[in-house]
């Protein structure tokens, strides 16, 4: 596998938290509330009498699926008028999953890439909505997959036989900031490579003696690392 030969940035500055202990000099470090609003849902699979009839983003919409877009099959439901111009999808939202069966499902990210009219988010999902003066919807998205970000909300999240991501908690994850123009090339950078992965072993490739797994295995571990490290500045891909 060609692996992009990547340096680091030229200048950074301690921050010491425990997920990372450093970021870029021009870097900010900044809780999730104060770079998007963030909104929990409550719009269950009913169809109530009253309501308007709208098309449900749901849990597994989410969970199976990196983009949310037109082209998906939505199952139909009921919102108020009130919950559906507070959840309805727009270009540039993340969805991620906010209730599990199991911790590690907690937090599991997948982004709006249109305006979806009449398509709302569903309960267990929140939606994200980026400040776009501060953050692009994309480049959180991939925030979200960062390994230490994402253990960050696997402590969060309580439960015993059900987990689950209160709003404060949801809000209060620290995420690195980069400047806008940055932010646009990470997000394309990241963009071309999960490409290039995908190409690599294809899903319906025949797996001859394990061997088609395994690569999946170290392609997941090597899309995870590499996410990890470009969105929290460890190597400097903008210019890429």
């Amino acid at each position: 596998m060609m692996v992009p030969r990547l340096a680091p940035y030229v200048e950074y500055r301690e921050f010491g938290d425990e997920w990372v202990r450093r970021i870029p000099a021009t870097w900010s470090i900044r809780k999730l509330k104060y770079l998007a609003d963030v909104r929990p849902s409550g719009v269950d699979k009913k169809i109530e009498p009253g309501e308007r009839q709208v098309r449900l983003c749901n849990y597994t919409d989410v969970y199976n699926n990196e983009v949310i877009g037109n082209g998906m099959h939505f199952m139909v439901a009921s919102a108020s008028d009130e919950e559906f111009e507070r959840f309805k999808l727009k270009a540039d939202d993340v969805v991620v999953t906010k209730d599990s069966e199991t911790w590690d499902d907690i937090a599991v990210p997948a982004y709006v890439s249109e305006d979806l009219g009449d398509v709302v988010c569903g309960y267990h999902l929140a939606v994200v909505r980026p400040m776009q003066e501060r953050v692009f919807g994309r480049f959180l998205f991939y925030a979200f997959k960062a390994k230490g970000i994402v253990e960050r909300f696997h402590v969060e999240a309580l439960g015993v036989t059900r987990f689950a991501l209160n709003q404060d908690a949801l809000r209060s994850v620290r995420f690195p900031v980069p400047p806008l123009n940055e932010q646009r090339g990470i997000t394309g950078f990241l963009d071309r490579e999960m490409v290039r992965l995908e190409r690599i072993a294809p899903a319906n490739a025949r797996d001859v003696g394990g061997r088609i797994g395994r690569l999946l295995t170290v392609l997941r571990e090597y899309r995870t690392a590499l996410i990890s490290a470009a969105v929290t500045g460890q190597i400097d891909v903008s210019e890429r």
